[in-house]
């Protein structure tokens, strides 16, 4: 699982939930290095938080990525800042979509 997102913070609380279930996870800050590993590292899924305006145009060769992979990419964007519940919450539909 690839977590594409500005605020340390937020992308640890979800690594670490992500990986208490079994996830292997690899966080980064913006579109660019997230483009780089998902092409370097073939992720599963792709989680993207709130984004800065220069990553828009980053944001599109991502999306051209996962389109060629079938790799969903769903953007969550302010949940990632929320509380402890509605990051658990993302865990939950994360898991439903595995079934």
């Amino acid at each position: 699982m690839l977590i594409i997102e500005a605020s340390q913070g937020a992308r640890r609380r979800v690594a670490a939930v992500l990986r208490e279930l079994g996830w292997d996870v690899i966080g980064v800050t913006d579109v660019r290095d997230g483009c780089a590993m998902f092409e370097s590292q073939s992720p599963d899924a792709v989680l993207v938080g709130v984004l800065a305006p220069s990553d828009e145009g980053s944001l599109e060769a991502l999306l051209r990525l996962a389109n060629q992979s079938d790799v969903p990419l769903l953007n969550l964007g302010m949940s990632l800042r929320g509380t402890s519940d509605e990051i658990e919450a993302i865990v939950r539909t994360i898991e439903i979509g595995q079934n």
